[in-house]
């Protein structure tokens, strides 16, 4: 019997099909033509943006050549040679991601193309690399999934890859908190933490497939972290109490057939859940009897209406005319919060309570979240024990940006703990996986009480416009990888002509998932803002996110508040 012919390999095939294939060159020319064209057409789309809103100036393209004379700047400072060339180097690769971003984020193509993909994308059921589609439309903060998906926020850290370095944080959330208790207790004041509940440990049965390694919980139950019951037993034993809100959250929702917790849009808490937490606290606290006799404050809350876009829709960056009536903008009905004479709650420096919280206690106080305001936690849990509380918000790293906006408190002469019997701190449950828990002395402020000399700042009960150049920009988050608002620093040189003058100014630089203000500043751009002392800021503009200087000079300048003149 004689054997057949053998069979080829892929290899072979492929090699033969290959060869087989017939372009005709003037098939050929076409296609090589449009492919150039095509990738010709978007830095060509992008000049004539760049050109027609600034004729005058070059191309936002070729912004990286600036960043090779500041680099060799930074390698002739007097340290040593290798501290200079680490320091040029750090620069250099700094100035090249931001590089990146920028051209990614300001391509006009990229501008019209991603919210048409990312349209269809959704409509397919997926989302991005930060949001996630559940069932029914729900969307979900991929960091809240992974805090619960994830190892045990207690287990020692994950060998780094090969080449990679740790990131440089302090991870033990145990640590910070019970060094915070300390410091506290020494003023005799007690803390009480509040680690708050994600979307996704309460409500897991809404993402698709029973997501979770450990499986679906019984219904009315929710997730939680592996580390999560060892957290509890460390802080206890630090004599540091903790007040759960899951428990609250899981009776508010059996209470009627397994109700809505969270917004179905948005990453946080619905205006009823958040007060059934506030009233679960308030009777928390009243069984410590550490409060100060006070008679009632008289507060009381209106109902209002109001309609919003969640955070996480925002993220999505989903066409203009989508975002704004998608489904997802749900209408709810929250309170507001009035005093004895009507008037909206304000925080009230003279309470016993202080509330340090991040966006879960922000979402119904804060405008910009988009929610309405005087309807946040610090203003029910004053309903509810209807009595007066202070609070420092700041949306996000809740970890550690209330205790240093406390500390800048400090700082600036307003004593927050002065009074102070109890002080609360809220945070974000995934703060506790992922958040930096830097070490903060509230005895020891960044801020100098005497800023420096040379540093411009406007006269108390004034604001004024000066003319300077841009020395240098903070950091700003990329639209799509930040729910919230930001603000970031700027260095000013030679404000007003003085060529010794200098300023550091607060700025926006997104708003609404968009890149503002800040984020179209060039480095020797001269620009015309209107500064007041950052003291004298709106109190709005201290809860949102912001980003803070890291060189040594500017830590100890007296900061402004900076807007664009229009």
């Amino acid at each position: 019997m004689t054997e057949g012919p053998e069979k080829p390999s892929r290899e072979q095939v492929a090699m033969m099909e290959v060869g087989a294939t017939r372009i005709s060159p003037r098939l050929a020319r076409i296609m090589a033509i449009s492919f150039i064209g095509l990738i010709a057409a978007v830095p060509a789309i992008q000049h004539a943006a760049d050109l027609s809103r600034n004729p005058a100036a070059w191309p936002e393209c070729y912004g990286i050549f600036g960043a090779v004379g500041r680099t060799c700047r930074d390698a002739r400072r007097g340290g040593g040679l290798a501290e200079n060339i680490m320091s040029a180097n750090a620069r250099l690769t700094r100035e090249l991601r931001d590089y990146e971003n920028a051209l990614e984020d300001e391509s006009q193509v990229n501008k019209f193309l991603r919210p048409v993909t990312q349209l269809a994308i959704f409509k397919a059921g997926a989302g991005n690399k930060q949001v996630y589609v559940g069932n029914d439309g729900w969307l979900f903060y991929k960091p809240d999934v992974d805090y619960v998906t994830g190892r045990g926020f207690l287990e020692p850290p994950a060998r780094p890859a090969a080449g990679k370095m740790p990131e440089p944080r302090q991870a033990d959330p145990v640590r910070a908190i019970a060094d915070f208790n300390d410091q506290l207790a020494r003023r005799r004041i007690r803390l009480l933490v509040v680690p708050t509940p994600n979307k996704a440990m309460v409500h897991p049965e809404m993402f698709a497939h029973c997501w979770s390694a450990r499986g679906c919980p019984p219904a009315g139950e929710g997730l939680e972290n592996p580390s999560h019951d060892e957290f509890i037993r460390r802080l206890n034993r630090a004599g540091v109490p903790v007040f759960d809100p899951s428990a609250a959250l899981r009776e508010y929702r059996l209470a009627a057939g397994g109700r809505q917790a969270f917004l179905k849009g948005d990453s946080h808490w619905t205006a009823p859940a958040a007060s059934a937490v506030a009233g679960a606290l308030a009777e928390f606290i009243g069984g410590w009897n550490i409060l100060r006799q006070a008679l009632p404050a008289g507060f009381h809350a209106d109902n209002e209406p109001v309609a919003g876009t969640g955070d996480l829709t925002r993220m999505l960056c989903l066409p203009d005319w989508c975002a704004a009536g998608h489904e997802n903008g749900q209408p709810i009905v929250k309170s507001v919060v009035r005093d004895d004479k009507g008037g909206i709650w304000q925080p009230d420096k003279n309470a016993d309570i202080l509330l340090l919280g991040d966006s879960f206690s922000n979402i119904y106080s804060s405008p910009a979240l988009g929610w309405g305001q005087a309807g946040g936690l610090a203003e029910l849990l004053s309903l509810h024990l209807d009595r007066p509380v202070d609070s420092v918000l700041v949306n996000d790293n809740g970890a550690w940006a209330t205790r240093q906006a406390l500390v800048d408190e400090l700082a600036a002469g307003s004593d927050r703990l002065a009074g102070k019997r109890l002080v609360i701190w809220q945070f974000a449950a995934r703060e506790l996986a992922a958040g930096d828990w830097r070490m903060i002395d509230l005895a020891g402020p960044l801020m100098p009480a005497t800023p420096a000399s040379d540093f411009y700042v406007p006269p108390k009960g004034k604001e004024e416009t000066v003319t300077a150049a841009v020395a240098a920009v903070g950091p700003i988050p990329r639209p799509r990888n930040e729910p919230y608002d930001h603000i970031t620093w700027v260095h000013l040189k030679a404000v007003n002509g003085v060529e010794t003058s200098q300023a550091l100014v607060y700025i926006w630089s997104m708003r609404n998932n968009r890149p503002v203000d800040a984020a179209g500043l060039k480095i020797g751009q001269t620009v015309r803002l209107q500064l007041r002392r950052w003291d004298e800021a709106p109190a709005r503009i201290k809860t949102i996110n912001r980003s803070r200087p890291y060189y040594e000079p500017l830590k100890s300048a007296g900061p402004c508040w900076g807007e664009m003149e229009k």
